[in-house]
């Protein structure tokens, strides 16, 4: 029989926990302060299991448990919840260029160049970001907009929140854990029972 890890209707109040949570609270909202252009503001939660799984529900929640982020040095850190959030973003999809002109240029729009005013003067943050699109398109015929690999995404993000992108490079053996764990997702992310198995349920004829 499967075991399966509940969810604790609240964090737990051990210290360890609490230190856990300051340190995402704040890496988080660091890279989100650092990106208003990307229109998402989700918050961030830590639940206290040991084992290492992250994983967001729709826009508005990113999960990580206490037993990755005490894997995970501070540019770990950084590089695994931009990660999450650049997975966020591709699910999302591109943002209308209407509500883009109200926030910022998104990441999939042009910049402007020194003739243009429109989108602002160059970024050389996102000029090495767009041409490491153009290298990724040219080898995998992917259309415009979000890269495939949400690493260079994120690495794009932790740089303008002023973060050291180069723990992107070193988050591998932490993500590989991650992708064997996945039972706090699976449950979370469990589609309600149909009517007609929940006990004392008449299926409508």
């Amino acid at each position: 029989m499967e075991k399966v890890t509940r969810l604790p209707e609240r964090l737990p109040d051990a210290v360890s926990t609490k230190e856990a949570a300051v340190r995402v609270a704040k890496v988080g909202r660091t890279i989100l302060n650092g990106n208003p252009q990307i229109g998402i503001r989700p918050a961030f939660h830590v639940v206290g299991a040991p084992h290492a799984e992250v994983f967001h529900q729709g826009t508005e929640q990113v999960m990580i448990t206490e037993g990755l982020v005490n894997q995970c040095s501070e540019d770990q850190l950084g590089a695994i919840l931009a990660i999450e959030l650049a997975k966020m973003l591709a699910e999302r999809g591109p943002i209308s260029l209407a509500s883009a002109r109200d926030r910022g240029a998104p990441i999939n729009i042009p910049i402007g160049n020194d003739r243009s005013t429109v989108f602002g003067p160059p970024d050389g943050v996102r000029l090495v970001e767009l041409a490491e699109q153009e290298k990724l398109r040219a080898q995998t015929g992917m259309p415009d907009g979000l890269p495939a690999d949400p690493r260079i995404v994120a690495g794009g993000m932790l740089s303008r929140a002023g973060l050291n992108a180069g723990g992107i490079g070193s988050v591998g053996g932490l993500l590989k854990k991650v992708e064997e764990n996945y039972q706090l997702e699976k449950q979370m992310k469990k589609p309600p029972a149909p009517a007609s198995s929940v006990p004392g349920k008449v299926k409508d004829m």
